[in-house]
Formats: C-alpha cells, structure tokens, sequence
C-alpha cells in the first residue's frame, strides 16, 4: 500500500510536469503500468510476461525489449523522457524514430518504418531511481517510441514519461550532467577554424546552420549529443540543426561505395547533399586505414562539394574528424597505443587524416587526442571508464557530454571568430569568395581587415603577410603552436 501510494505520487508529479513546466510543454506518453501494458500498445518480446501486475512494473530479463507506443514528434525538437528504474547492471533505453514515408535514413530491416538514428543510452546501476534523458528529432522523423533492454541483468520500469522539451531544457539538463564530470581542457591548434570561415560567418551572424554528420554509429552518438544547443549559448541567436547521415559500421568506404552493401541506407545525395548542409563533418571509428581507405575519404569530400554545387550552386564546409570510443579504446590501458598530439612525419591513420584534412583544405579535429585525455583525467579523478559507455563500444549520457563539449571547444576560437563577425557585416552572408590560399592562410579583404576590431589587428597571435591579389590580405595565426580553450 504504501509503495503504491508512493508510486501513484510520483506519477502525479510526472505529470504535473508533463503539462506543466515554463512553456507549457505538450504531455507525449504517462504510464504507471497499473494494467497490463500489453492491453495499451506497448509491445514486449523476451521471457515471461514481462509484466509485474501486483507492483505496477515492466520487468525484464537481459535480453529483453520492452517497447511504447508511438508518440509524434517534431524535427529538430527536443522531447524530455523520464522514468523510474532499477537494475543490478548494465541496461540501456532508446528513442527511437520512425517515419515509414522517408525515403533515406532508412532501416532497411525494419518493417516498422524505424530510422537508423536512434537515440540509445545507459539506464544507470541501482536500486529504484529517477532517470531524466533529452533526445532530439532527427529532421525525418514524424514519431518515435521509447524502448527499454536489459543487457546483463534484469531492468525493472516503474513509470514513463515523454513530453515536449524546450532547447533551454535540454541546455540546463545538459549542464546538471556535465556538472558531475571533470571539466574538459581542449589544446587546439589555433588556426584549426581557417577553412570553416563560412560557418563561423553564420554561426556569428546569428543564422541557421544545418551540420551533417557524416558516418558510423560513433558520429551518430555525436548527433545524439546537446551540442546543438551549446553551441548556440556560444553563438547566440544561431539556430543549429543536426542532420545524422549514420548507419552501423559504415565507414567512409561503405558511403563511398554503397552499391557493395545494398542491405544498408548509404544513399550520399539523399542523406547528405539534399538536406544542403552548412557543413559536413566526416568521422567515427569504421574507414579503414588503407590506401583505398583514405581515398574514400578524399573522394567523398570531392562528392559532397561537387553534388552540393550542382544541386544549390553552393560548396559546403567540410570537417574531418578522428574516432574516439570504440571497444578497447582506454588510453590508461597498459595495452593502448593511444597518444595525444599527432606527430606529422608519422604516417598513421590519425596523421594520414590530418595530411588529407590539408590537401583537401577541409577543417580538420583530432577528437582522438582531446578524447583521450580527457579519458586519463577523468579516471585519475576517481571516474569510472565504464560512467561514459553504455556498451562495450558506444557513447552513454555521460559520454555523448564529452562529444559534445569537445565540439564547442573546437568552434570556441575568438580570432577567426572576430574575422568571421567582420566578414558578416562587411560582405554579408551570402558572399562566399575563396577564403584559404594554398599555403593555408585566411585571405580577407582589405574592408573586412579594416573592420577587425583594434585588438585583433594588434594581437599577437596574428601576422599578416603583405599584400596580396585582388586586394586581399593574407592572415596567419601564430601560437606556441597551440592554445587552451575550455568547453563551456
């Protein structure tokens, strides 16, 4: 009686905030599981019955799915999803996305209309508790349901709950999450934005940005992450919209040559090209490091510019990125071979990366050496390995925080940024001139070099390198050789 009289308090609760709240957030799904779930759209596949009638909850063995019913949803959108749960290990819970009309993105497998961007993370060891997880919309999806799976032990779901969220939500939950980490300390190179000039005009502007993420399941749980939303507290009045072009295991080998698995959705133009990205970023942890390995990558560079130009008369910028996770991926590992600074005479995948990021004149993260790091400190103080993983491979709550403060840190660079800002109010956004010569340096016009602030034009880090054609200048950042950027 009394833990009944318990739960039905924390249902009310649930709900009050499910319609409640400072915008007055829409109430998506309520379930306290006082009947059988089966009886009201739940589905459920495993041992048993997976119902505890007498205690009101979902029980299930490791191995089990326990599945909502559909719920809409809006792109781009947040939904807020809570529940109480317990179990002696490893769970985890999804949102999944639907939409049988889409045609990319697709789970070729499913005959539910499923996405292939879900959201999964960990249901936290333990006794009963609250959990509370923020999971956006990929811009294809019409729906979504939630679903929970034991892994190793049973999972025990007293009461559910999904309801609309506000990007100042997700934000504030986000922080509450990273609040409990160790803060991440990125050393960047400081002249790492120079070929992204056009999205930091935007993103300075105040515009809408639309990022591609381009990859394996890794770059899927980079779009999984809130750095949307940080990164518009960075780059206020920005709009950012996360597109996930991901599917399981697909390297930049398989997107490049996706009639060799016609069991998976790898359709470039559909996935990228037609969703007219700001910026593409290219990464995770499945290109093979061969040569034909790297030359998918430069060939899926010259793909989506060239597809992009032809379909919208326009050439997106491009970020190429190094893996982080993945299994036996411990830098405190005695057997890791994990190092933090690329050497560049080396001729390994990550500088193979870095020497094609060049050639390409793409952007270029080593997620590689900040993850790592971050990896060594946050185990030196006192956190577990296993806190950021949900699975022996893939990224949980706390993991995807890494991601994204790791990509706020990368766009956090004051001295393009001021250069982009210039560029914004002298030439407009819709002015997109050659911006990097050949050797690397930001070329600006003599008006946006003029409308520099003072400190700029005299700091430091920053040469110019005489006159150059067209009456542009050619500018250089100069650090010894890298700087500290804090994610925020």
């Amino acid at each position: 009686m009394i833990e009944t009289s318990a739960k039905c308090i924390v249902m009310a609760v649930s709900l009050l905030t499910c319609i409640a709240g400072a915008a007055a957030q829409t109430a998506l799904l309520a379930e306290g599981f006082a009947a059988d779930p089966l009886r009201i759209g739940w589905t459920y596949t495993g041992q048993g019955s997976g119902w505890n009638g007498g205690q009101g909850c979902l029980v299930g063995q490791p191995g089990a799915l326990w599945q909502s019913p559909r719920f809409p949803v809006t792109p781009f959108r947040y939904v807020r999803i809570e529940c109480t749960a317990a179990c002696g290990s490893r769970a985890m819970v999804a949102c999944v996305r639907v939409n049988h009309a889409t045609d990319w993105g697709r789970l070729l497998t499913s005959t539910s209309g499923e996405l292939i961007a879900d959201d999964y993370t960990a249901v936290h060891a333990g006794a009963r508790h609250r959990e509370v997880y923020y999971s956006r919309a990929c811009p294809n999806a019409d729906s979504a349901y939630v679903r929970f799976h034991p892994v190793d032990s049973a999972l025990t779901v007293d009461t559910v709950s999904v309801r609309t969220a506000t990007s100042d939500e997700a934000r504030a939950w986000a922080d509450s999450v990273y609040a409990r980490l160790i803060p991440l300390h990125a050393a960047l190179p400081a002249d790492r934005l120079i070929p992204l000039v056009h999205t930091l005009t935007l993103l300075r502007s105040g515009a809408r940005v639309r990022i591609v993420l381009l990859g394996d399941s890794i770059m899927n749980d980079l779009a999984n992450s809130p750095f949307d939303v940080l990164l518009e507290r960075l780059f206020p009045g920005c709009v950012i919209e996360v597109v996930a072009a991901v599917n399981g295991g697909a390297g930049i080998d398989k997107w490049n040559h996706p009639e060799l698995y016609p069991g998976q959705d790898l359709d470039l133009n559909k996935s990228v090209v037609a969703q007219r990205p700001d910026i593409v970023v290219i990464g995770g942890i499945s290109t093979p490091a061969t040569v034909a390995g790297y030359d998918d990558v430069r060939q899926v560079v010259d793909k989506v510019r060239i597809g992009t130009d032809a379909a919208f008369g326009y050439r997106p910028d491009i970020l190429v990125l190094t893996g982080a996770f993945g299994q036996n991926a411990n830098p405190a590992s005695a057997s890791s071979t994990w190092y933090e600074t690329i050497d560049t005479s080396a001729q390994d995948y990550r500088t193979t990366l870095w020497r094609i990021a060049r050639e390409k004149q793409t952007g270029f993260f080593d997620l590689t050496g900040v993850w790592g790091r971050y990896m060594l400190g946050a185990q030196a103080a006192g956190l577990s390995y296993d806190l950021f993983f949900r699975d022996a491979i893939h990224a949980s709550t706390e993991g995807k925080q890494l991601l994204a403060r790791a990509m706020v840190a990368f766009f956090d660079q004051p001295v393009v940024a001021a250069v982009a800002r210039a560029r914004a109010r002298v030439e407009g956004l819709g002015s997109r001139p050659t911006m990097v010569d050949l050797r690397g340096r930001l070329l600006v016009t003599q008006r946006v070099l003029a409308a520099l602030p003072r400190t700029w034009q005299r700091a430091p880090s920053v040469r110019y390198d005489g006159p150059e054609e067209a009456g542009t200048r050619a500018l250089r950042l100069v650090t010894s050789p890298y700087t500290e950027f804090g994610a925020r």
